[in-house]
């Protein structure tokens, strides 16, 4: 008796051509030498040192003098960096290793002691180098005394460099005058000439101003910058002076700084308006009560007379 094939029969056949047309297509070496060749070491040779080459210090708001502004520290304990006290702000580490690199194994940054945590920002190569920055947030400077940060950076082929910033504590300030006028870093005031006469007394630590500037800016708020004065220094640590003359009638923006170690500290920031200074709103309210008052004065005086004339 003839003996039919079954549907076991035919998943076998199938099952067959697969495995055959794997076999002839498939090049036979390939799975042997996953299995049989060891996995090559890959080997980077790195000499070089690995450097943290910059510490930055960038507050976002001065508590008195407005605005951001960055600085950065000293690696010479004898020309120490002259930084704020009890200001708050982040700290920027630049790290660097020439190509080609083994990459960066640790990464750390002290003050008097202290380990501060650092969170990577960006890794690129750049100029032959390979760059880390990486950020501290939210530090605070002491409220005097000295600062000193040491950074201590590995890569993984073991090569460690240990580097020192430094910083003391200090605050040097000053005020902005216009016309004689004292100003600050928010002010408005009219004038009715077009020529200023600009200076800014130290009225401490003078002797660690480097230099004072003023930029003159067409309109508020968005006008364009047309000017950048650096005044004079015509008493030495104590007074800075200068002129400008305003091209056109209207509306200005004065902004002045002083430099301490080649960074800005905002002073002034001035709205100055040419022509005459308007009435002060109060001037009318005066007047308007006090003419009212002779009103209710002179009615029943009046009134009194009135009657006694009928």
């Amino acid at each position: 008796m003839e003996r039919k094939p079954m549907l076991k029969h035919y998943i076998l056949i199938v099952m067959g051509i697969v495995l055959l047309t794997f076999a002839l297509y498939t090049p036979a070496y390939a799975w042997l030498e996953e299995q049989v060749t060891p996995p090559l070491a890959v080997v980077t040779a790195d000499p070089d040192m690995p450097e943290m080459y910059a510490l930055l210090w960038w507050t976002p708001h001065h508590p008195k003098y407005g605005g951001g502004f960055g600085c950065a520290f000293s690696t010479d304990s004898a020309a120490p960096t002259i930084i704020s006290p009890s200001t708050s702000g982040d700290l920027n580490t630049y790290t660097r290793d020439p190509l080609p690199t083994s990459g960066l194994a640790l990464i750390s940054l002290t003050v008097d002691g202290t380990t501060l945590p650092l969170t990577l920002d960006e890794e690129e190569d750049h100029e032959g180098y390979r760059r880390w920055e990486h950020i501290s947030f939210d530090y605070t400077t002491p409220s005097s005394g000295s600062i000193t940060f040491t950074g201590i950076v590995q890569d993984n082929a073991g090569n460690t460099k240990e580097t020192k910033f430094y910083a003391v504590i200090g605050e040097p300030d000053g005020d902005f005058y216009i016309n004689d006028k004292k100003v600050s870093v928010e002010t408005e005031i009219y004038v009715t000439t077009l020529t200023l006469n600009i200076k800014f007394k130290a009225t401490k630590e003078g002797a660690d101003i480097g230099w004072v500037t003023v930029e003159v800016y067409d309109g508020y708020p968005y006008g364009p910058r047309i000017e950048k004065l650096t005044l004079d220094e015509t008493t030495p640590d104590q007074e800075w002076t200068g002129t400008y003359t305003l091209p056109h009638t209207g509306v200005f923006e004065l902004r002045g700084y002083f430099f301490v170690q080649g960074d800005p500290h905002r002073k002034m920031s001035l709205v100055a308006t040419t022509g005459t200074e308007p009435v002060p709103p109060q001037t009318y309210y005066r007047f308007f009560m006090g003419l009212l008052g002779g009103i209710f004065i002179a009615y029943p005086v009046y009134d009194i007379y009135a009657e006694k004339e009928t």
